[in-house]
């Protein structure tokens, strides 16, 4: 019975006495919680520096170490919670007289269980003390972050990078810009604000650089990871690499200054493609390069372009100190930063190399220094012109030789202008053309030059087999009073992508395309027989000639072989210089100490040359028959030329005194002819030699089927605008304008063979027909062997055409026609339904003697989107 007692004392006490020793000894339990929990954290911080140390030599932790700290760390977050929530609670109630013995014991139970678990873990942990021996390195912030300038206009973009690298659809991103735009010192930025916000687990960075070496790389990144690679083959090194990232989980990489576009083969080989692929990794490159990948998707890029002005003068004085803002100083400070463009990298060197320079003479040498200086990293946008109202001495005379042109390879557009030195835009003289070699300038789009008095050549010693500008769409060339011709046919042929060509106020220009004087007899026949008949421009759309006095044709070395004269001796070029070196120019093209004057071409000093040019142009024509001579006349393009520029859609030519003839349609077969039916409009100002729009066309010819709009001003060597044969083809025509060609008697020309035909010729679509100051036109149409037909037409307006007694001989129809507009906004509604009728009513009354006057002096005014209607008076 005593047994039983004793037992039933022991199982009932032994309990009420452990859970009543939770009440009353609390707070001794967490003192021993406490206590326990700080040799806990230290064991943890031992064990972990042991880890890392074996990592970083690439040894081998066992699992059951990564386990232990694993719960470690699980128990260490539980305790931690437990100390500062659960016993900091408040333990009294009634605001401190009554102690809250409930929570007394739940703390006490707490605590004493906790207790036994640290202790465990102490116990089990002994054992991995030694895990390695060597710690791994400390790692040292760069002092590079600390210069960081959070730019107003960087600040954007780096939020923009931070907002990309949390979405998880994003897994690479692209920094891109010009070299010196800061792309590096922002990717250090990054990196430093994902570490301090925990973006991710570890963040790796190393810098790719121009010639890549994946060795330094992957051994960059390990070291950037905490780890060592222990291999030596790259594809050892690869693997490694892969481990760790896999092992991580969640890594930014920062791939800096990527030159060259990677490829998927590039990231294998660095150990990163798998890994990224697996998502266990996010990429960011930074780059000078607007497209740094190739065949691997980037899913947002972000540019840095240059400081804005503001930006960029607080940063000069920054670099320089409060010395700039000396009177003496501060203008010339000025120019020395505008000087810098904007680029961080420029700013901070010539502001550091002037800090706190007071000598105005350093300040002078350093904005000369910097004006002959060459950027070699150009991406998107060159522009190239003088600024100021002051001459340097500095002259160049090409902006791109052989070598410097190859610096540039994502150039877009390249914009010259007032540089009164240049000579030439690119000079490849020296240029190895290599089989494999990638097509130079292939990205440059736009080509803009203007006021380059001196320049003889756009494009120069093209070596054969070259390749490049193949993406060029548009040349506009203005006041370049030098230029004899634009480009040769190997240049040409290459220019597939070509849709607008505009060429204004170049007093020499004698050719668009011009035969290769440079190349021997050989090469020369070469060229005409062969390469000029391939060329093609087939996206063409716009050819705009303005102001060029001396242009004969379009391409010379086009030309039916058939009619080939024998070649000219070279004549001197009247417009060149003695052969010079130069290094070659990008900032500036400054004008050199010679006032000139906008038209002036100082080919025009060179008398001797004219002169003899002059003198055989008249041997010429004492020796020929007129026959040969009109075979001579110049034409703008020959029938070979034509069928190269099949997708024209606008034609302009303005102020070309020299032309003769537009069409050269002699030699065009008729059964295979289908030519400019893409062209909608031809303007054709001031032409005063013109004699022929289309010339000698065949019989039959198909063509010209879209012509909307046809505009001949002031040509007053023109008789009439086109042939019975042309008229048929212009079945678009909506709108017909002729004003101020005085030699012309007739619309409608006479046409060998013509005489027996009774065909009805209709203009289907011409809804205006406007006539003004032709002082000889007697009608549309002398003959009376054609019936005319002009379903749409709804308005006409005749005005200064004293000769003028009918429009046809034979019957015409205007079944639309309301009346006959003239000068004074004067109108005379149809007499009897009949134009010829109506206009001899006119005659009799008012008549149509009136001149107008021309809405503008020049074709300035004209270029300038002048608006006002000839005929609107």
């Amino acid at each position: 019975m005593e047994n039983i007692i004793s037992l039933i004392v022991e199982y009932s006490v032994g309990p009420i006495g452990k859970q009543f020793g939770y009440l009353v000894f609390y707070k001794s339990s967490i003192a021993t919680l406490e206590e326990k929990f700080r040799r806990a954290l230290e064991k943890k911080e031992a064990v972990q520096q042991s880890v890392n140390g074996a990592q970083w030599n690439q040894e081998v932790v066992a699992s059951e170490v990564k386990t232990w700290l694993t719960n470690v760390e699980k128990k260490i977050e539980e305790i931690q919670k437990f100390l500062g929530e659960d016993v900091k609670a408040n333990r009294m109630c009634l605001n401190g007289w009554c102690p809250d013995l409930k929570l007394c014991y739940s703390l006490g139970k707490k605590a004493k269980k906790n207790t036994q678990a640290i202790i465990q873990l102490l116990e089990e942990g002994e054992k991995y003390d030694r895990v390695y021996n060597i710690a791994p390195p400390l790692k040292v912030r760069s002092p590079s972050t600390e210069l960081f300038k959070d730019f107003e206009s960087r600040k954007s973009t780096i939020q923009n990078v931070l907002n990309a690298l949390k979405n998880d659809n994003i897994d690479m991103i692209a920094l891109c810009g010009m070299g010196g735009m800061g792309k590096t010192k922002m990717a250090k930025e990054i990196k430093r604000r994902v570490e301090s916000d925990n973006l991710f687990h570890k963040v790796a960075i190393t810098v790719v650089s121009q010639n890549p070496n994946f060795i330094k790389i992957q051994g960059e990144l390990a070291e950037s990871l905490g780890t060592r690679l222990k291999a030596e083959s790259l594809q050892g090194r690869a693997d490694e690499l892969h481990s760790i990232l896999t092992e991580n989980k969640k890594v930014l990489l920062i791939l800096d200054d990527v030159w060259k576009p990677l490829d998927n083969q590039d990231i294998e080989d660095i150990g990163v493609y798998y890994a990224f692929k697996e998502k266990s990794c996010k990429i960011l490159l930074t780059s000078r390069n607007g497209e740094p990948s190739n065949g691997i998707e980037i899913h947002e890029t972000f540019r840095v372009d240059l400081l804005s002005e503001e930006e960029a003068w607080n940063l000069f004085v920054e670099m320089t100190g409060d010395c700039v803002n000396s009177s003496d100083l501060i203008s010339i400070a000025k120019q020395v930063a505008k000087e810098c463009a904007g680029s961080p990298l420029a700013i901070a060197t010539v502001g550091g190399a002037l800090s706190n320079k007071s000598d105005k003479n350093e300040w002078k040498a350093a904005l000369q220094q910097l004006k002959m200086s060459i950027p070699q990293n150009i991406n998107g946008q060159l522009k190239v012109e003088r600024e100021g109202s002051s001459a340097s001495t500095t002259v160049a005379h090409k902006l791109f030789s052989s070598n410097t042109i190859l610096w540039v390879p994502n150039l877009k557009r390249l914009i010259v202008g007032d540089c009164g030195s240049l000579e030439v835009v690119f000079d490849l003289e020296g240029l190895k053309v290599k089989e494999n070699r990638k097509p130079i300038l292939a990205v440059l789009s736009e080509l803009t030059l203007w006021d380059l008095s001196w320049m003889s050549h756009v494009w120069k010693n093209i070596p054969p087999g070259f390749q490049g500008f193949q993406n060029l769409t548009l040349i506009d060339i203005m006041g370049c009073g030098s230029l004899r011709n634009l480009l040769s046919a190997s240049i040409a042929k290459l220019l597939v992508q070509l849709q607008v060509v505009t060429i204004r106020d170049c007093n020499l220009m004698e050719n668009i395309i011009q035969r290769e004087y440079e190349a021997g007899e050989e090469r020369r026949a070469y060229i005409l027989s062969n390469d000029a008949h391939s060329l093609k421009w087939p996206s063409i759309k716009s050819i705009n000639l303005w102001e060029c006095p001396k242009l004969k044709t379009f391409g010379s070395e086009v030309r039916n072989e058939r009619k080939l004269r024998k070649p000219r001796a070279k004549e001197p070029s009247s417009g060149s210089f003695p052969a010079r070196e130069s290094s070659g120019l990008f900032n500036r093209c400054l004008e050199s100490c010679v006032s000139r004057h906008r038209n002036y071409s100082p080919a025009q000093g060179k008398s001797n040359s004219i002169n003899k040019e002059i003198t055989l142009t008249k041997e010429e024509e004492q020796n020929v028959s007129e026959t040969e001579n009109q075979a001579k006349m110049l034409s703008l393009f020959q029938y070979n030329m034509i069928e190269s520029l099949e997708n024209l859609e606008e034609l302009s030519i303005h102020l070309c005194d020299s032309l003769e003839v537009i069409f050269e349609l002699e030699g065009l077969n008729a059964e295979e002819s289908n030519i400019f039916n893409n062209l909608t409009v031809l303007s054709l100002i001031y032409l005063p030699k013109l004699l022929h729009i289309w010339k000698k066309d065949p019989r039959d010819i198909k063509g010209f089927n879209y012509l909307r709009l046809l505009r001949v001003w002031e040509c007053g060597s023109l008789k009439c605008l086109f042939t019975p044969s042309i008229a048929k083809l212009l079945v678009k025509l909506e709108e017909i304008e002729v004003y101020s060609c005085n030699e012309m008697e007739e619309f409608l020309g006479k046409e060998l063979g013509d005489e027996e035909n009774r065909d009805v010729i209709a203009f289907p679509l011409v809804k205006t027909l406007k006539l003004g100051n032709l002082r000889k036109l007697e009608c549309f149409h002398t003959e009376d062997n054609h019936a005319f037909e002009w379903p749409s037409l709804d308005k006409i307006t005749i005005v200064g055409c004293p000769k003028l007694k009918m429009l046809v001989s034979t019957s015409t129809k205007t079944p639309k026609l309301k009346g006959v507009h003239m000068k004074s906004r004067t109108f005379q509604p149809m007499v009897e339904g009949d134009l010829n009728a109506t206009i001899q009513h006119i005659i009799k009354g008012e008549g149509l003697n009136q001149f107008s006057s021309p809405p503008f002096y020049d074709i300035r005014s004209y270029e300038a989107g002048y608006d006002k209607d000839v005929f609107d008076f």
